[in-house]
């Protein structure tokens, strides 16, 4: 009871953010009446992985592999890089709900979706009451921060970036590093000191989310704090304590790649991966688009300004990192740090030593991300782990959050007793208002999700009747996997709907482009239909695969008229007329 006590204001936060981001999502998804077994992104694009991964954890138990893909090898999700090891609080997510939904592919991939706004908020809370904040303001901002464009924007496709719920945490030990002595301070009495477990927990979070991208950027952010305590405190313990922590994340992301690491080990690793070569320049974060509204909301002449900028930037330039944007409250904490920054205050107060502290870490990150900056300079020099240095934007829009939250805490304290209350109803509103112009307003096409997905699982389930266990189905056109470009109207991981929705079926995507695997299926597809049907039943395949939107229309019925022929059977044709199979007899 006295714990209680002690927490209840914590609590009642916590059950208040569970009601405000159930309320705004229900709102900014216009999930009322909407059917959630049905993914809300199944496009054919990035998306398919996840669904796809979903369907792994139900196979393998994890993400590890499968036999039902990339005939006639196997399927290692870990045969694409190193990195796919480090998103593993995303796979434990969807794995859950896979187990509490019976293995409904659709309905756990959304549960675990939209778990992650509400993880992130959580994680948010605590790190800003560890920062000294009042409950009410820490609500405001971790549910700010967790309504962030960057998720809606990344969603299902980007669903390793849209897990961005430890990033508070890295930066949380980046603090506690900078301000507590003993903090993760190798000692002899080391394990006696509680805090430490702490770290190590959190440390282990921080490594298992964020495909290298958040272990990378935490790690530079612990290595700033350091330098910041040696030029501006002189405390040489610092070092001592940020070389801990940035040793105890690279300990567990190393553990955490054991499965790719044994992978290559045994030689399943032959080929050549993504093999991405796009220059880190055009993917890196750009100040006008981190600061600048990602939505007009019906405003004409913000929506022209939103063009200006497209069009004032080069060509290419425009990409991924529109999703950049902090919002209204981030840009306010940005612009607090830049002044703080500027005035070069001393650290009379503990809130002075934190605030100053956010300040040249903000700035940090943006030299790091920005076009032309440090990250563009280590891709220049050969770092080519990472590429997309506007990623950073995540870990930039907590520091500015933070930093809002901390100098409105400080000042509605002294205010008097009505006064604050009048305060906190105008504050709690700027923060609704913050987060409903953030949101960039993607649009939700439901009927068109759910007549995809119920004709796809109809399709395969036909197929299913009229094949064999771990039959094998040839999948045309060819696609290259990892990535490929889009055929016509057919996205470049269309080919994952027969996996997401079959239970015994083997398949030949998925092969490891340039693999052996990938070379058969590459000839195969290519082969004229006489010599294809031939091949395919020298192979024992059961079927061909035909996805219509990869070809024009005259070459998928000159297609389908050879295989009526060779085969003397008529194909099966999805309810949306985009697929059809052909059995081999």
């Amino acid at each position: 009871m006295e714990k209680f006590k002690k927490y209840k204001y914590d609590v009642i936060a916590a059950a208040a953010i569970s009601v405000i981001v159930t309320i705004f999502l229900v709102w900014f998804y216009q999930l009322i009446g909407v059917d959630l077994h049905v993914p809300i992104n199944y496009t054919g694009g990035d998306e398919m992985s996840f669904l796809a991964t979903a369907r792994l954890t139900q196979d393998s138990f994890w993400n590890f592999g499968t036999t039902r893909l990339s005939f006639p090898e196997e399927y290692y999700y870990n045969g694409s890089e190193i990195i796919t090891g480090l998103h593993n609080a995303d796979v434990f997510l969807v794995k859950t709900f896979m187990i509490l939904t019976g293995n409904q592919v659709g309905l756990a991939v959304n549960l675990a979706y939209f778990s992650f706004f509400y993880i992130i908020a959580y994680c948010s809370y605590f790190v800003l009451r560890k920062l000294s904040i009042r409950p009410w303001i820490s609500v405001c901002g971790s549910v700010c921060y967790a309504m962030l464009s960057y998720i809606f924007i990344r969603n299902l496709g980007h669903v390793v970036l849209s897990a961005y719920f430890f990033v508070p945490l890295a930066l949380l030990m980046a603090v506690w590093v900078y301000e507590k002595e003993n903090f993760l301070k190798p000692c002899r009495g080391f394990f006696r000191n509680k805090e430490n477990y702490v770290g190590i927990l959190l440390a282990f979070l921080v490594a298992n989310a964020g495909i290298g991208y958040y272990q990378v950027f935490a790690c530079f952010f612990i290595a700033v704090t350091v330098i910041v305590a040696l030029l501006r405190d002189k405390d040489t313990a610092c070092l001592k304590r940020g070389i801990t922590a940035v040793g105890c994340i690279v300990v567990f992301v190393v553990l955490a790649v054991i499965p790719e690491i044994i992978t290559m080990a045994v030689g399943h690793i032959d080929a050549e991966g993504r093999g991405r070569i796009e220059y880190s320049e055009s993917f890196s974060l750009n100040l006008v688009q981190m600061l600048f509204p990602v939505n007009s909301h019906g405003i004409q002449f913000i929506q022209n300004a939103i063009d200006n900028v497209e069009n004032i930037l080069p060509e290419g330039y425009v990409n991924e990192n529109w999703s950049s944007y902090i919002g209204l409250a981030g840009v306010l904490g940005f612009i607090i740090l830049f002044v703080i920054l500027l005035k070069r205050g001393e650290d009379k107060t503990e809130f002075d030593k934190r605030i100053n502290l956010l300040a040249m870490l903000n700035m940090a990150g943006v030299l790091f991300g920005i076009t032309g900056g440090l990250g563009c300079i280590l891709y220049m020099g050969g770092f080519y782990l990472l590429r997309s240095y506007n990623r950073i934007s995540v870990f930039i829009a907590f520091l500015c959050i933070a930093a809002l939250c901390m100098v409105l805490d400080r000042h509605i304290k002294k205010l008097k007793k009505n006064a604050q209350i009048v305060v906190q109803i105008i504050v709690s509103l700027f923060f609704v208002f913050s987060i409903w112009e953030q949101n960039p307003g993607v649009e939700m096409n439901y009927t068109r999700l759910e007549t995809n997905w119920y004709s796809d699982e109809k399709f395969i389930n036909d197929i299913e009747a009229e094949c064999q266990q771990d039959d094998v189905v040839m999948q045309l056109p060819y696609c290259s996997y990892p990535e490929d470009n889009a055929k016509n109207d057919m996205s470049f991981m269309s080919h994952f709907i027969g996996y997401i929705h079959s239970q015994k079926l083997r398949w030949c995507y998925g092969t490891m482009l340039e693999s052996d695997a990938d070379t058969w299926y590459r000839e195969t597809a290519g082969l004229e239909p006489e010599a294809m049907v031939q091949e395919l039943r020298n192979k024992s395949v059961a079927g061909i695969y035909i996805n219509r939107t990869g070809y024009e229309q005259k070459e998928w019925e000159d297609l389908e008229s050879a295989f009526k022929r060779i085969t003397g059977t008529e194909p099966v044709i999805s309810e949306n007329n985009q697929l059809s199979f052909f059995k081999i007899n």
